[in-house]
């Protein structure tokens, strides 16, 4: 777990990408599994956006494009060299009472019987400079799914350069994890931060296996 999690971070520090990679000219080797349970596999051209089309190249060269509604789970081994995995996702709104009609594919964090984490970045606004050059600022989510839930939770969010990262995840953390009262009074008292994330969902595991 603790090698895949370096392997999620290197490449989304030198990748800068997920489910929306913008890296041009390039191909991998990706894995469709469909909710039907079929499962296709080929390559894919980079860039591409998992949540706007998917196009599996065959090995014959034909092209053929994957129904987006029908995905369960993306498995792209990029440039044979990090293999990451992406669900398609149904999460509920940032109020966390509304679930969203639309899944989305987001990043595989962390998975375990007792929770799945999940990351999501996209562009959160987009300002002009004075020299008239479109700056864009980026956010990035993560959410959680247990058992029997019907859908992800946000529990920590931000945008690049924002003053305070901590603000959504006081926010939602403490309520997600009230089943583990220690723990979401570690992150009230301010023990926890938004970049443990990996830390705390750690405690959290570990906790739940405790008690069985």
């Amino acid at each position: 777990m603790k090698k895949y999690l370096f392997l999620i971070f290197a490449f989304l520090f030198f990748v800068g990408g997920f489910a929306k990679n913008i890296v041009k000219d390039k191909f991998s080797d990706i894995t469709v599994t469909m909710k039907d349970g079929q499962v296709k596999s080929g390559k894919i051209k980079h860039p591409y956006d998992l949540n706007k089309k998917i196009v599996l190249i065959l090995d014959s060269g034909e092209k053929v494009n994957v129904e987006i509604t029908l995905v369960d789970e993306v498995t792209v081994n990029y440039e044979n060299t990090v293999k990451i995995s992406f669900k398609n996702v149904y999460y509920y709104n940032h109020s966390g009472k509304k679930l969203n009609k639309e899944p989305k594919f987001m990043l595989v964090m962390l998975k375990d019987d007792a929770l799945t984490l999940y990351y999501d970045n996209g562009v959160s606004y987009t300002n002009m400079m004075s020299s008239g050059l479109l700056v864009s600022t980026n956010y990035n989510n993560y959410y959680a799914i247990r058992p029997r839930e019907d859908g992800a939770k946000l529990i920590s969010g931000y945008v690049n350069g924002q003053a305070n990262p901590n603000v959504l995840f006081r926010m939602y953390a403490p309520k997600y994890f009230q089943d583990y009262p220690e723990l979401s009074k570690k992150i009230d008292d301010k023990v926890y931060k938004y970049s443990d994330i990996i830390s705390v969902i750690t405690d959290y595991l570990n906790w739940k296996k405790s008690k069985k």
